[in-house]
């Protein structure tokens, strides 16, 4: 068994870029990345997901764990399912993602999802990403377009 030096998420530098296998979203605070609908769990999002704060660290999740129901009804709702609070697990990425790695990453997983296509302006989008001076620049331009 090898022995992970875990971080606390509320050691984060807030907000966080969160990269997964096909998707990515910003989160802005802790409660953000730790109250989730329960699909997300279930549905395996959190396997493989990436998180690089805005000091520019990356880190990976090992461990996701359901600790209780968020809201009234225990967090059931009749539309979207349970959002429950989660505990997880990070340890620091063996592999750093340089600023230049995460803008290439962004617009591979950009151009691959057809999803993303029909968004409106998809191709400036791309533009806005790839022409990003910095880590903040970058979070700005995705918080604006929904991410």
């Amino acid at each position: 068994m090898t022995i992970v030096d875990t971080i606390p998420p509320a050691s984060l530098a807030f907000p966080v870029l969160a990269i997964d296998k096909s998707s990515f979203s910003v989160r802005p605070a802790l409660e953000d990345l730790t109250d989730v609908w329960k699909m997300l769990i279930t549905s395996g999002w959190f396997e493989g997901l990436r998180l690089v704060d805005s000091s520019g660290a990356t880190y990976e999740v090992v461990k996701v764990r359901q600790l209780h129901g968020v809201g009234p009804f225990w967090g059931f709702t009749l539309r979207y399912g349970r959002k429950v609070r989660i505990e997880l697990e990070l340890q620091r990425a063996a592999k750093q993602l340089a600023f230049e790695e995460i803008k290439q990453l962004l617009g591979k997983q950009l151009r691959s999802w057809h999803g993303r296509e029909s968004r409106d302006a998809i191709d400036e989008l791309r533009e806005e990403v790839q022409s990003a001076s910095g880590l903040a620049a970058l979070r700005d331009v995705l918080t604006k377009r929904g991410f």
